[in-house]
């Protein structure tokens, strides 16, 4: 039982992060590009890179290896380590977002 609560425990903190990032998302009005030209609405990579930073720091602490960031992939993608960027115009995906 004691493995299915520390689960539990961890779903729990995990869902919190979430949570809290996911009240940020007004303050996340943009759009980025991401890998391959793509864009992305800025509150999704925000809330991408808490919960990354969020599993990197439970990691952490019970000494296992950090998870290194890596760009999402699309279908016919390569592996890049271009970072995102800004979209300073106003295109199709920041007005869905």
């Amino acid at each position: 039982m004691a493995v299915l609560d520390d689960r539990r425990e961890l779903m729990d903190q995990l869902r919190r992060v979430l949570v809290a990032a996911q009240k940020e998302r007004h303050s996340q009005p943009g759009v980025s590009v991401v890998h391959g030209g793509r864009t992305e609405c800025e509150w999704i990579t925000f809330e991408r890179t808490v919960m990354h930073e969020a599993v990197n720091r439970i990691r952490a602490g019970a000494d296992l290896p950090l998870v290194p960031r890596r760009p999402l992939l699309t279908p016919n993608a390569e592996r890049s380590d271009t970072p995102t960027t800004p979209v300073s115009s106003r295109s199709t995906a920041q007005r869905s977002c």
